[in-house]
């Protein structure tokens, strides 16, 4: 999936343009863990298009990961999703989110350990800003600025945490006050349903695959939160958050919303995750690997 974005400020509620001077290209992978599974020959065709895209055609600045890059937490399978990405190494910057099925026993979240910081370092990250981490030498939560990428704007891909914790919701309150001329995409697993709502504890029950379905949104010392509260406390009074990227979510797979924001401008939303629609994988693909 490639989406493009803009350097014109006055255009944030309207779609994204298609060309331009002022216009830049970025990649997004959506959940990657049945690839990592069982098909990893996949993985690494969608990272070499995207190697072979920006040396061709697309002026591509960097490859945005939604979370599930794994689907059991394993060495075996970090060492595939870390061999598809050593594709991109030197060639394309990329950008990590972390997913329930990266954290835990299993891919379980059943807490928040995760293969993930070992298998790809802080110095694997060429757009990121070390001082900016959430946890010391620990990339689930952190900030990747654009600037020497994309002319004299200030990009900044906001990394946050599945089922994010109070603690991570006021370290990322803090990153958007520090930075509020960065234009902002927040990336985070979890967030948009397939029917365009967003998870929220009062449709907890409606909505597959919900943050209190893991030990790691139920945890009573830190409990994980909501969509709705995500929205309510960084995308609606931060203006500069102009794109949400979110996967976990079966069903359709794909969703978009438009939603309003304190400053009058707009924020779009959007989830893919397309791992269950690709035929190679028809008949191994199970219900249970959403979310």
């Amino acid at each position: 999936m490639a989406g493009a974005a803009s350097g014109c400020a006055d255009e944030s509620n309207a779609p994204f343009p298609a060309g331009g001077s002022d216009s830049w290209v970025f990649g997004v992978l959506p959940d990657t863990q049945t690839y990592s599974d069982v098909a990893p020959e996949t993985f690494e065709a969608e990272t070499a298009w995207f190697r072979d895209a920006a040396e061709t055609e697309l002026d591509l600045k960097m490859v945005l990961h939604v979370g599930d890059i794994v689907e059991h937490n394993s060495p075996g399978e970090w060492a595939v999703a870390r061999s598809a990405f050593d594709t991109l190494q030197g060639a394309v910057p990329y950008v990590l989110a972390v997913g329930n099925h990266d954290m835990g026993e299993n891919g379980s979240a059943s807490d928040r350990t995760t293969l993930l910081d070992e298998y790809f370092p802080v110095v694997d990250f060429d757009l990121l800003d070390p001082d900016t981490l959430l946890a010391e030498g620990r990339v689930e939560n952190a900030a990747h600025f654009l600037t020497p990428y994309v002319g004299s704007a200030e990009w900044m891909v906001l990394v946050l945490e599945f089922a994010p914790r109070q603690a991570a919701l006021r370290w990322a309150e803090s990153i958007l006050s520090e930075h509020p001329e960065a234009r902002t995409i927040l990336l985070t697993h979890s967030y948009l349903y397939d029917d365009g709502t967003r998870y929220s504890a009062a449709r907890a029950d409606e909505q597959s695959w919900d943050v209190t379905e893991y030990a790691v949104g139920r945890d009573p010392d830190a409990p994980g939160a909501h969509a709705e509260e995500v929205y309510e406390r960084l995308v609606r009074p931060h203006g500069q958050v102009e794109l949400v990227l979110c996967g976990h979510v079966l069903g359709e797979g794909v969703a978009h919303r438009t939603s309003a924001q304190d400053d009058g401008g707009f924020v779009h939303e959007i989830l893919s995750n397309y791992q269950h629609t690709d035929d190679l994988l028809a008949g191994v693909v199970r219900g249970d690997r959403g979310g």
